[in-house]
């Protein structure tokens, strides 16, 4: 497979800390993805080095040729993984798309915590709700958790929308989001109905209605595409957020 999906790319060496924790799950997601390629050559390659060495030493005629013959019917690691190729690319998929999401939801917070005076709004807080907390850090603490997580509820479109308007923040461009939407929702049907499509996705991306109940099949291409995406606009949007918010930042490396 080609290696472009592992992650080619030069890390920042300064971001924010959503940045950093985005970048330690993209390399655990490469080293599993890596490690699942390798063990399938290693044992292959394992199992020819032995089987080769039984059938030089076997001296008797018929064993030979039975070996032969059940070598050649054995299922490969590589015809198993093949066979369930769509299943390994859904996984990374949908672990790399929750990456996203995940950075996406740290960044807020990050953001909420260290700029609290983006968190006004016209809504109402009860008194009662503010002295419950022992500090004003503690009480900010507290709303920008709820904020976060009611925005984790939102469409990627009205999360986009938000960072436009609040923060003054490009998540993607035009020519980017329908990409990463369709992205998006095959996470979704993945996780929810066994990367079948609905009417949901349909929906969602404006793809064939013909298609509806039938499996989105990946490829190793797409996925690349989607991880080299993922990736450049992460590095995109923390180099934005550091420098148009003035939050803090850490050393990557």
């Amino acid at each position: 497979m080609n290696n472009a999906i592992f992650g080619q790319f030069k890390k920042p060496q300064v971001g924010t800390l959503a940045g950093k924790d985005f970048f330690l799950t993209l390399t655990q997601i490469t080293n599993f993805f890596t490690f699942v390629i390798s063990m399938v050559g290693t044992v292959d390659g394992a199992a020819k080095i032995a089987h080769d060495v039984l059938f030089e030493f076997e001296a008797e005629p018929a064993k030979k040729e039975r070996m032969k013959e059940e070598w050649e019917k054995r299922k490969s690691a590589a015809q198993g993984l093949s066979e369930n190729r769509q299943f390994l690319l859904e996984v990374v998929l949908v672990r790399q798309v929750e990456n996203f999401l995940n950075y996406l939801s740290s960044l807020l917070n990050e953001i909420f915590i260290q700029r609290p005076e983006t968190l006004k709004s016209s809504e109402k807080i009860e008194l009662s709700a503010v002295l419950n907390h022992n500090s004003i850090e503690d009480f900010v603490k507290t709303c920008a958790e709820k904020k976060v997580e009611a925005l984790s509820y939102a469409s990627f479109k009205e999360l986009r929308n938000y960072f436009e308007e609040r923060f003054s923040l490009t998540l993607v461009t035009e020519q980017e989001f329908p990409i990463l939407n369709e992205a998006i929702e095959i996470r979704n049907i993945s996780v929810h109905e066994r990367c079948i499509i609905n009417n949901r996705f349909i929906s969602k991306t404006g793809c064939d209605p013909a298609l509806k109940g039938k499996k989105k099949v990946l490829g190793i291409e797409y996925l690349e595409k989607i991880i080299d995406l993922i990736t450049s606009l992460v590095i995109e949007i923390d180099k934005e957020a550091l420098s148009e918010l003035k939050l803090n930042g850490i050393e990557l490396e």
